[in-house]
């Protein structure tokens, strides 16, 4: 009876190994020995291993190397490990004394606590560390070995991930899929996709330039129309509105520019910005020189739609959570200004 212990006693079991599985296993395993070695090739022999991690799909190696690797770097270290795979080593393994292996220059973990005989992994003259893992017989059974990642982890530790057999295939035909795919969206062969999307980024940029030169006169347009609309507010022309803009960058020109054709006056814009209320608004210099400052002014304004800001006496700007009640706040300005001419 399963669960019964005194059923299970003297039962015989059989145990295997997944062959395919230790087997792919096996393969990142040998690779990750192959990827130290190229590291130390490339960046230096100071490169030690801080870490790692084998399956069956992929493997992951934490290295020491105070800067990110760059991506010739990168190309170099993944083109001396293939190189090596290439060769198809023979891959042996020899149990030695500790202090034989240490002089005959076995690469080996210093946080690692060692017996006096030692397991050996050696790959022709490529590589030679202390380990007890699997490992393939000859590194040519590791077929291919793809970096796709290599990120920071930690103050001065680098981490690769990489994928060997049948893994770097699959990561291979996904590859090529997507650029099958991208090369009948862009209507060009693979070999012309890099000029073409350097010609639609080109395109994009030039459109993106004439947009905002239409925004800019669009905006100037609308401004216009509220300048002309402005109140007199004991003799000082009064400009508030409710405008549409894409961005904070373009909401600010929107200010400079009603600034500028106020002449003498004080302007306050309000405009909802991704479900926010924002205002600006400008005071001219005459004004701020006879004290009415526009961050105080925009504070005053701003409490309205739940909100607070502040800024320059010549330009300010607030945000609020309440955008609905935007139009209550600019009805109310003119009475705003009066009281800070009066006061």
């Amino acid at each position: 009876v399963a669960g019964d212990p005194a059923a299970l006693e003297n039962a015989s079991v059989t145990a295997s190994v997944d062959a395919a599985r230790r087997l792919n296993t096996a393969r990142n395993h040998s690779a990750t020995h192959l990827l130290h070695a190229a590291l130390r090739r490339v960046l230096g022999d100071h490169v030690q291993q801080a870490g790692s991690l084998v399956t069956p799909d992929r493997l992951r190696f934490d290295f020491n190397h105070f800067n990110p690797v760059e991506p010739d770097q990168l190309r170099e270290i993944e083109a001396i490990a293939n190189a090596s795979i290439r060769m198809d080593l023979g891959v042996e393994i020899s149990y030695l004394d500790l202090e034989k292996a240490k002089a005959s220059g076995a690469t080996m973990l210093f946080t690692e606590k060692y017996g006096d005989i030692v397991r050996s992994v050696r790959m022709g003259d490529v590589s030679f560390e202390l380990c007890g893992g699997t490992h393939v017989e000859s590194t040519g059974q590791i077929g291919l070995m793809l970096i796709p990642v290599e990120t920071g982890t930690a103050a001065g530790i680098r981490r690769i991930e990489a994928v060997t057999g049948p893994g770097a295939e699959d990561r291979v035909r996904s590859d090529r899929v997507s650029l099958e795919a991208l090369s009948g969206l862009l209507n060009t062969p693979v070999s012309g996709m890099v000029p073409k999307v350097e010609q639609l980024i080109e395109r994009n940029r030039q459109l993106e330039r004439e947009l905002q030169v239409l925004r800019r006169v669009e905006a100037s347009s609308g401004i216009e129309a509220l300048v002309e609309g402005a109140a007199d507010v004991d003799g000082v022309r009064v400009v508030a509105g409710l405008v549409e803009t894409p961005d904070m960058d373009a909401f600010r020109e929107m200010a400079d520019r009603l600034r500028e054709m106020l002449g003498s006056g004080v302007g306050v814009l309000g405009a909802n910005l991704d479900g926010k209320a924002s205002l600006i608004v400008v005071v001219t210099d005459d004004l701020v020189t006879r004290g009415v400052q526009a961050g105080s002014i925009v504070k005053d304004v701003a409490r309205v739609v739940e909100g607070g800001g502040g800024g320059r006496p010549h330009m300010a700007q607030a945000g609020g959570r309440r955008p609905e009640k935007l139009p209550e706040a600019l009805d109310g300005v003119p009475d705003v200004v009066r009281s800070h001419l009066q006061g």
